[in-house]
């Protein structure tokens, strides 16, 4: 097997919280670090915006992902936590990413207009936070759009 001797790391934050993934952006492109693809979506915004349409794509996709096996974790991953600040190892993270994906479903919420539909979503929010499970589904599904797209050619190798 070939070794590859650079890699791109692929940037792609949900642009749904103000500009939090504008600033987060700016601090990774601030850093300096080399070969970053930050992704643009929705008029060359930062990040993607995580509507309904773009949920339900992403969570077939999950479903299919976790179905056929293909998700993993690392041996030796970790994650920090940003509400606390501690740094989480691979076992607290699986618990919480089952967690989460146990309480992440459609859910609707009733019109006041008795004349239209209840308003649908797709969220975990309801039992507790969801980020895991979106930032699963941005990662699973969005590949194929930085792939597919254009104006990401420039880093494909």
């Amino acid at each position: 097997m070939e070794e590859c001797s650079s890699a791109y790391s692929v940037f792609i934050p949900e642009s749904n919280l103000g500009y939090e993934g504008t600033w987060q952006a700016y601090e990774l492109d601030k850093a300096g670090i080399n070969d970053l693809c930050i992704m643009k979506e929705d008029d060359n915004k930062v990040g993607v915006r995580t509507n309904n349409k773009l949920k339900d794509m992403m969570a077939i996709k999950l479903k299919a992902y976790l179905k056929n096996r293909k998700i993993y974790f690392h041996k030796n991953f970790v994650s920090m936590g940003v509400e606390k600040g501690d740094i989480s190892d691979h076992v607290d993270l699986k618990k919480e990413l089952v967690n989460q994906l146990l309480n992440y479903m459609e859910r609707f919420i009733p019109s006041t207009d008795p004349y239209r539909d209840p308003k649908r979503i797709l969220s975990g929010k309801d039992s507790g936070p969801d980020d895991l499970v979106i930032a699963l589904q941005i990662a699973v599904s969005l590949q194929e759009r930085f792939f597919t797209r254009s104006i990401y050619k420039k880093y494909w190798k």
